[in-house]
């Protein structure tokens, strides 16, 4: 027999106001609500790594703004209109 961890975890915890799984939290069982969390903590953990690729250092911000006054001293710049 299944248990539902989830529903047991659920009732030691403080609910979440305004959250929309809230009202839906504890209501499904077994099987289907634990593929449903998996599916949720996969596509947490896309997101994560989409923003950390995304993420530059310090370093890098600083080198790009360099190289970009530097054309802009030079005239290396391209007008508006050609935008």
């Amino acid at each position: 027999m299944a248990t539902d961890k989830t529903s047991q975890k659920h009732s030691q915890t403080t609910p979440v106001v305004n959250n929309p799984l809230a009202d839906i939290a504890g209501k499904f069982g077994g099987e289907f609500w634990l593929e449903t969390q998996s599916e949720i903590e996969r596509y947490r953990q896309i997101d994560k790594e989409e923003i950390e690729e995304d993420n530059l250092t310090k370093k890098e911000i600083l080198s790009d703004l360099r190289q970009a006054w530097q054309e802009v001293k030079n005239g290396e710049t391209i007008p508006v209109e050609q935008l």
